[in-house]
């Protein structure tokens, strides 16, 4: 997207969440209002005239659960930390149209736009990678090839109802079940005790990315009982499983349709906050006969990474011209006629 640092600062409003969020939101929005445009360009105005006719060009991953800003100036990709310092926003705030201040000059696929973070040192090989995207509310599997520069993508899949939130809810059931087998009492109706049932298992299941049992301790719950559990990765790894083996099947998709075997990848780079589950990393390294996951780039980070490098390319610096980028259309793409006939314009992985 380009910014056009010329513009009023943008009016930011914050759509009501479906279930009731944490103060720490509102907080965080309130700061973009206030500073976060202003710092943006503050920090990034051209000084030397050397932007391209379309301005300052940054590079926006707009997750389902969390944003991320780039800019590539000076040979490398600065992350823009927001108003109160951080380098990913929540997505629950929102630009009107008069506010924006922005023009969208390319729409990228998210796991195409991390191979660029991945293979920005690679180019010059022939190499073969897998982009594992699974994030909070979606997932997403490329196939792509790197050589000389051009990045091909040779196949893409993935599930739009599978992330992050999904493995959340099954901590919540389980949370339910545990508080009705001590109290006898169904909360599941309770907008209160579900959001905050619903904050405890996000970040229970964060903590149990690096630890093996967590502690849930949350003071009146309901009609000023307390309810304590304390859940083992051993058990959220069983309430996922199903879900975990689910993220396998777009994978073999993208292989099929490739004509390639496991054997012929190179590299599986991982992408999205729930790529940091072990048993996740796990699964794909048994899939690949034990290769392990890249970890060579930030998971929140690399769509954003990537995203800024091909905004760099737009912008126009000569280091980055030789950057080509062959995606694919993930979908059939078409229009309705006259309320009965649909016309495909673009047919599922067309060039």
């Amino acid at each position: 997207m380009s910014l056009n640092p010329n513009s009023p600062p943008p009016k930011i409003y914050v759509p009501r969440p479906m279930i009731p969020d944490t103060p720490k939101l509102t907080t965080i929005a309130s700061a973009q209002e206030e500073s976060h445009h202003a710092f943006i360009i503050s920090r990034f105005e051209p000084r030397d005239g050397s932007e391209s006719s379309r301005g300052l060009v940054i590079g926006i991953d707009l997750g389902t659960t969390y944003s991320c800003v780039g800019i590539y100036r000076h040979g490398h990709v600065d992350i823009v930390p927001n108003g109160q310092g951080h380098r990913t926003t929540p997505s629950w705030v929102g630009f009107r149209d008069e506010g924006r201040s922005l023009s969208v000059v390319s729409i990228l696929n998210e796991p195409t736009t991390a191979a660029i973070a991945y293979g920005l040192d690679k180019k010059y090989t022939h190499s073969k990678i897998i982009v594992y995207d699974l994030g909070g509310g979606t997932f997403d599997v490329s196939l792509l090839s790197i050589h000389n520069g051009i990045y091909e993508v040779l196949a893409t899949a993935g599930d739009s109802h599978l992330g992050g939130d999904d493995f959340d809810n099954r901590i919540i059931e389980h949370f339910l079940a545990e508080h009705r087998s001590q109290t006898g009492v169904d909360v599941s109706s309770i907008p209160r005790a579900m959001a905050r049932l619903k904050r405890e298992a996000e970040q229970a299941k964060r903590t149990l990315s690096t630890q093996l049992a967590v502690s849930i301790e949350i003071e009146s719950l309901h009609n000023g009982r307390d309810f304590s559990v304390t859940l083992t990765r051993a058990k959220f790894e069983q309430l996922n499983i199903d879900l975990f083996r689910r993220t396998l099947e777009p994978i073999r998709r993208v292989l099929d349709e490739a004509r390639l075997s496991k054997a012929d990848v190179n590299e599986i780079v991982l992408v999205g906050g729930s790529t940091r589950i072990p048993r996740v990393r796990q699964l794909l390294k048994d899939f690949f006969g034990g290769k392990e996951p890249s970890q060579g780039i930030h998971p929140d980070e690399a769509v954003a990474i990537g995203a800024s490098l091909r905004a760099g390319v737009l912008s126009g610096p000569d280091e980055l011209e030789n950057i080509t980028l062959v995606d694919v259309c993930p979908f059939t793409l078409g229009i309705e006629m006259d309320g009965t006939v649909q016309i495909y314009l673009w047919a599922y992985e067309t060039n």
